[in-house]
């Protein structure tokens, strides 16, 4: 329960749902409380879809109505980059093999945006299919913007017997500021 929660988990959870609830009054939604689903996700109000993500100092929601998009990802995490230890944990070797090619992403490493990659596509994918998949059940792709601080990414699903034709079709981008990595995915059909 949140309220038996640490007061700093509180002000984070009080934060994303009052960026939800404003973020939902911008496209025409009832304002409303935003519950959340036995596995701590929130509930949108029908008609809509939408993400929250907060890192230290950073608290946002994305959100759209269903009819346009079926569901929404968002992850922000700081800049730093992610442990070497960590990233043997979160990408799969082929990742690490496809990141040597890329250029040195500024502030950061190409695994702390596989992390935000692969959160955002989560968020995205989970309400849709009811799956947990674990960080190395997926491996991402990243193309690169006119710069080296956005672009987009494709998620590919480890081998689970169904067809490309069978999966939902996620698009990804991500972007990178001076304090922190952004990555987000949607599903359109």
């Amino acid at each position: 329960m949140i309220s038996a929660s640490i007061p700093k988990r509180r002000a984070e959870f009080t934060a994303g749902r009052n960026a939800a609830r404003a973020a939902l009054a911008l496209i025409g939604a009832p304002v409303r409380p935003i519950l959340r689903n036995p596995q701590r996700a929130p509930v949108w109000p029908p008609g809509f879809v939408g993400s929250i993500a907060h890192c230290k100092e950073f608290c946002c929601a994305v959100v759209a109505r269903s009819a346009q998009i079926i569901s929404l990802g968002f992850d922000a995490e700081t800049i730093d980059s992610l442990e070497d230890e960590l990233a043997d944990h979160i990408c799969v070797a082929d990742e690490f093999l496809h990141f040597a090619n890329l250029p040195q992403p500024p502030g950061t490493n190409w695994a702390k945006l596989a992390f935000s990659a692969k959160e955002a596509f989560h968020k995205c994918h989970n309400p849709l299919t009811g799956e947990l998949l674990d960080f190395q059940d997926v491996s991402v792709r990243f193309s690169l913007g006119p710069t080296c601080r956005e672009g987009s990414f494709q998620i590919t699903i480890g081998d689970r017997g169904a067809s490309p034709a069978q999966q939902p079709s996620f698009h990804g981008a991500w972007l990178i500021d001076e304090k922190r990595v952004y990555a987000g995915a949607c599903c359109l059909s």
